[in-house]
């Protein structure tokens, strides 16, 4: 943990953690603390598995301050800690610990109020049918509602109440009738809501602003793929509707940005209200927020890059013989124009001008790194893999595998035959049951170099360093 230069370790199956000098200030004993090993400490609180039990470590004394011997334990707003043992639920905060009672879920609804639910027998004698819900006051240490409560959004939660649902405020007041047959959770100010088999979206002072039918994502649709975000629910007050199964978009109080002409809508950029994929008769294109055409609907796949805006990536599919179909990537921009061609068996963006991209070599892919402002292949592409990480590019040849700079220079030379894993926040390097540390390319060896898990290393500095014995 750098805040408390505490390093993760591991060995012999267990976790810990040590300090610069090696020295274990956390026993190596625990199956499991990823808190620690992300740095994803509350308050200097982590939590830590020992034989399936959970308990919590405080990292500044490095003790337990909950012994490892329960079933569960989660924490809610950094605030509380929510521990469970058998069918007990405990309550912790700032030292205080108490019984909240036997339920089979605990949640919060904000920091004053807590719902239960437990299993009750139906009328055929079987658990688990029929749940009550009950709000729990923090504060008073008692059941105040026995409504069933949800988390809040936008400042209000949905409640049920004899079977109908509504919504309440903070104070658990009900500013929503519970008249509803179904409801969801609110988002950007605005809730879907189904009352019989009419379908709405309406607004925090419950005014109903767009009425349906909708379009409900099926994501089985062969046209959503790993990068495409499915238009689903309300989105920067714009929702889907469907006609002819068709599908169109339309706004608040009803009204329509685009006719119901489309076959998928989804949103171009995960992060950005800019623009919105669509797909027409098979082929990909763009849309704005209001309707209007950015690029026509002519591609085979698209999506929006992560790394750059204004930036497409997309397919052309090509038959090769009868049977088989080939699929090409380029790169376009908000303008159509190719700023790399469609020629491509794979690319992925990885900053402002540099991209890796592989082509089809009889039916096996070959990697390398393109320029793309420069139209000039920087990396050959003669690699079986290639990953970027940390400035560096993690390359495979021959069952081989090493580091090349930016410029394509061998940093580690390829020629490791080891089981190799890297991880973006941290480097864990294994064979067979062998222990590995860490030394610098001048050969020097830090003062943590036995460590088996080390979070501060950084690829650019440090390579892998066989160690025959482990420490701990």
């Amino acid at each position: 943990m750098k805040s408390n230069n505490l390093y993760p370790v591991f060995a012999y199956g267990k976790w810990g953690a040590v300090d610069r000098n090696g020295n274990q200030v956390i026993p190596i004993i625990y199956t499991y603390c990823r808190n620690i090993m992300y740095d994803l400490s509350v308050n200097n609180v982590v939590i830590v598995i020992k034989d399936d039990k959970y308990g919590l470590l405080d990292i500044d004394s490095c003790k337990e301050i909950i012994p490892t011997i329960y079933d569960n334990i989660w924490c809610y707003d950094e605030k509380f800690w929510c521990v469970q043992r058998d069918s007990k639920w405990y309550l912790w905060k700032k030292g205080s610990f108490y019984i909240i009672g036997e339920y089979d879920s605990v949640s919060f609804i904000n920091e004053e109020f807590i719902q239960l639910e437990k299993s009750v027998d139906n009328e055929f004698g079987y658990k688990r049918y029929v749940k009550l819900s009950f709000v729990y006051s923090i504060a008073e240490k008692r059941i105040v509602s026995t409504f069933e409560a949800h988390i809040f959004y936008n400042d209000l939660a949905k409640v049920c109440i004899n079977g109908k649902y509504g919504f309440v405020n903070r104070s658990l007041e009900l500013v929503i009738p519970a008249t509803y047959d179904y409801v969801e959770n609110f988002e950007n100010g605005f809730a879907y809501v189904k009352i019989e088999n009419n379908e709405y979206y309406i607004d925090t002072m419950g005014l109903r602003v767009i009425s349906g039918p909708f379009y409900h994502a099926d994501y089985s649709d062969e046209n959503c793929h790993d990068d495409t975000m499915f238009m689903e629910g309300i989105w920067s007050e714009l929702v889907c509707y469907e006609k002819d199964e068709f599908i169109g978009l339309k706004g608040l109080q009803n009204r329509i940005i685009t006719l119901p002409i489309y076959d998928f809508i989804g949103l171009a950029y995960r992060d950005n209200d800019k623009y919105i994929s669509v797909v027409k008769n098979g082929k990909y294109g763009v849309i704005d927020k209001d309707g209007n055409t950015i690029i026509e609907c002519q591609y085979d796949c698209l999506w929006s890059s992560s790394e750059l805006e204004d930036i497409f990536l997309i397919g052309c599919d090509y038959m090769e013989g009868d049977l088989w179909r080939k699929r090409e990537y380029g790169i376009i921009n908000i303008n159509n124009e190719f700023i790399i061609p469609p020629i491509y068996g794979n690319i992925h963006i990885i900053n402002n001008n540099m991209a890796i991209v592989a082509i089809d070599k009889k039916r096996e892919y070959k990697y390398g790194v393109l320029d793309f402002h420069l139209q000039k292949i920087i990396i050959p592409l003669i690699y079986d893999e290639c990953s970027f990480y940390g400035n560096l590019f993690f390359v495979a040849k021959k069952g081989k595998w090493g580091y090349l700079d930016l410029e394509g220079n061998e940093i580690m030379k390829i020629e490791q035959d080891f089981d190799y894993s890297v991880y973006k926040d941290f480097n864990y390097y294994r064979a067979d049951d062998r222990r590995w540390g860490w030394e610098d390319y001048c050969g020097r060896t830090p003062d943590f170099s036995k460590c088996i898990l080390q979070k501060e290393v950084c690829f650019k500095d440090w390579k892998p360093v066989f160690q025959e014995e482990c420490p701990f």
